[in-house]
């Protein structure tokens, strides 16, 4: 959402700028399967596409029966990579909450992810330096101090610079395990110095 206007989706399957009192940007739309989409393998339970509110989805797929019997402590990773909550106000959305909003709405999200995680899954939420000390706050408080597994530091190209003050080519990543003594990600690849697959 920005200031005066919320994004929905289309029937069509774009998005549409709307009034922030428009009925379509609080309705709640119930999850449909599709059968096909592009090429799949012969079961459909491996893979599964959302489009939509990350609550409304998550939501779904913890508390509707049928998914929740599929899904809930069977998950093994969760990739989120949520509004970095700037202060900036971008093209399609406004990237300036409240802190506390922003962290409510974090705080909604975890507990239902950890819901879906099985023993051994883990989370992994990429954000940038404005909110990743309190994530990991909220992070050690949902998932327990003891399943932080790690702090990936990405560097990035797209990084604040500047050649007068301290410059962020950063974005973090926080790893959290379910239950850090079963969950071990070791791929066996290293990477170089300059990032490249040794």
């Amino acid at each position: 959402m920005n200031k005066d206007q919320a994004l929905v989706p289309t029937d069509e399957g774009g998005y549409q700028w709307v009034d922030r009192d428009d009925p379509r940007v609080t309705e709640v739309r119930l999850l449909h399967q599709a059968e096909r989409i592009g090429e799949v393998t012969d079961t459909l339970n491996d893979n599964l596409l959302i489009r939509g509110d990350s609550y409304d989805a998550l939501h779904a797929l913890v508390r509707t029966p049928e998914y929740a019997a599929r899904y809930r402590r069977k998950i093994k990773l969760v990739y989120i990579d949520p509004p970095f909550n700037t202060g900036q106000a971008f093209e399609h959305y406004d990237d300036a909450l409240e802190h506390s909003v922003w962290l409510g709405m974090m705080r909604e999200r975890l507990l239902l992810i950890r819901e879906l995680l099985a023993p051994d899954g883990s989370v992994w939420v990429h954000l940038d330096d404005a909110e990743m000390a309190y994530c990991r706050v909220l992070m050690d408080e949902i998932f327990g101090r003891g399943n932080f597994v790690a702090t990936v530091v990405w560097e990035t190209d797209q990084g604040r610079r500047n050649d007068t003050d301290i410059s962020i080519v950063q974005d973090y990543i926080l790893l959290y395990a379910a239950d850090r003594s079963g969950c071990v990600h070791r791929s066996g690849v290293r990477l170089a110095r300059d990032g490249r697959v040794a």
